[in-house]
C-alpha cells in the first residue's frame, strides 16, 4: 500500500487492492476502507479496480478533504475527512479508451494514464496529468500538462507542459515554479516555472 497522510489522528493510505482508500483514526484504532468510488458508467471488472482507481492522493488538513485522482480516469474527486465521497471534477475521459477499462487486464496497456502526482501551491491543487497511453509511459514523450484546481475541484489554470516523460514533482512554494522527476534525462530534476 502507499501511505499519502500522517497526522497526530489519521492515517491515509491507498491499499492494494479491495478499497480504494484506507482511513486510519488512531486515537480510536478504527478503519474505514473507502470503496471504489464514484462508480463510472463503464463496466470495469472487480478484478480490475485496484489498477484502474489506483489514486494520486493530497490531503488537506485546513480544508478537511482529500483530493484523489484515479490514474486512468481523467477526474479529480473529493473525500471528507471520514472518507465519504463529496463531489468530482472531469477534466478529461477519452471515450474511445473505454473499452480498455473494460476489458482483461492485458487491455489496460492502451488505456491512458492521467493524473500521476497531486500538491498544492496557494491553497489549489496542482496536478499532473502525464495524458499518455499506459504502454507509451517508459517513452520519451508524454503530453503532460499541469491542472490547477480549487478544493471545490473548480479548474483554475492548465499549463502545458513540453512532453519530457515525467514520473512526479514537487512545488517550491516560495518561487512559485515545480521540480519534476525526469529519470529519462540525463540531468532527470526539470524546473518549470509557473
Amino acid at each position: 500500500s502507499m501511505l499519502h497522510y500522517i497526522g497526530l489522528e489519521k492515517v491515509i493510505s491507498t491499499p492494494l487492492s479491495s478499497a480504494n482508500l484506507l482511513y486510519y483514526d488512531i486515537d480510536d484504532s478504527a478503519y474505514n476502507y473507502v470503496p471504489f468510488l464514484p462508480e463510472v458508467d463503464i463496466n470495469i471488472k472487480e478484478s480490475n479496480k485496484n489498477h484502474i482507481y489506483r489514486p494520486a492522493v493530497f490531503y488537506n488538513k485546513t480544508k478537511s478533504k482529500t483530493a484523489v485522482a484515479p490514474m486512468m480516469l481523467g477526474r479529480l474527486d473529493f473525500f471528507n475527512d471520514e472518507g465519504r465521497y463529496l463531489n468530482s471534477s472531469v477534466f478529461e475521459m477519452d471515450q474511445s479508451g473505454e473499452s480498455e477499462l473494460e476489458g482483461e487486464l492485458s487491455d489496460l496497456r492502451n488505456a491512458k494514464y492521467y493524473v500521476v502526482d497531486l500538491d498544492t501551491l496557494k491553497n489549489n491543487i496542482v496536478a499532473l496529468n502525464i495524458n499518455t497511453i499506459t504502454d507509451k509511459i517508459s517513452s520519451e514523450n508524454q503530453n503532460n500538462n499541469l491542472l490547477l484546481y480549487d478544493w471545490d475541484g473548480n479548474p483554475k489554470i492548465k499549463y502545458k507542459l513540453d512532453g519530457i516523460a515525467l514520473k512526479s514533482f514537487a512545488v517550491d512554494h516560495k518561487h512559485s515554479r515545480i521540480y519534476a522527476y525526469a529519470p529519462s534525462q540525463d540531468y532527470p530534476i526539470i524546473m518549470y516555472q509557473l
